[in-house]
Order: C-alpha cells, then sequence, then structure tokens
C-alpha cells in the first residue's frame, strides 16, 4: 500500500472516529423558525425554515438534525428562495 493510500485511509478514519464521538455531545443551539409546512408530496411534508438569516427548503428528517443544532453547512443543504413558492405560474 502506498503511503498516499494509506494516509488516505487514516485520514478517512480519522474523519468517522471524530463524527461518531461528536453524536452524544450537545450542539449549540440555534433559532430554526418554520415558516411554511407543505403537504401532499410522495415524500411527506416539506418545510422552510429560516435559519440564521437564510431559508431553506427541506423534509423531516433534515428539519429533525437542524432543530437540536446541526447546522446547515454540516447538513450540506443549499439556500432556497422563499419567493419561489408565491409566484404565480401562468
Amino acid at each position: 500500500m502506498t503511503a498516499a493510500r494509506t494516509l488516505a485511509r487514516q485520514s478517512a478514519y480519522s474523519q468517522t472516529t471524530a463524527a461518531i464521538a461528536g453524536l452524544g455531545k450537545p450542539r449549540a443551539k440555534q433559532a430554526v423558525h418554520i415558516l411554511t409546512k407543505r403537504y401532499g408530496g410522495p415524500l411527506g411534508a416539506r418545510y422552510t425554515v429560516l435559519v440564521a438569516g437564510e431559508y431553506y427548503d427541506c423534509g423531516q428528517h433534515v428539519l429533525d438534525a437542524l432543530l437540536p443544532g446541526a447546522t446547515p453547512e454540516w447538513l450540506e443543504i443549499e439556500p432556497a428562495n422563499p419567493e419561489d413558492d408565491f409566484n404565480e405560474v401562468e
């Protein structure tokens, strides 16, 4: 095994163990404001939430992660434009 592959494996192992170690620790609280809740899709309810001045469109699982303190960056979700929901389709 090459040195680069060994380093990559150790790096991946270190990242995984660090993530697992952080699972039980409390996260910093953040304000999560639920703005809209939409029903009717095949994946269940969809939410538009406001976190740290940015709007996000998410499902129940992501909302469940945001409420205890997971950041949108950590969850790798993209900001949404809530005005898209109110624009009329012609």
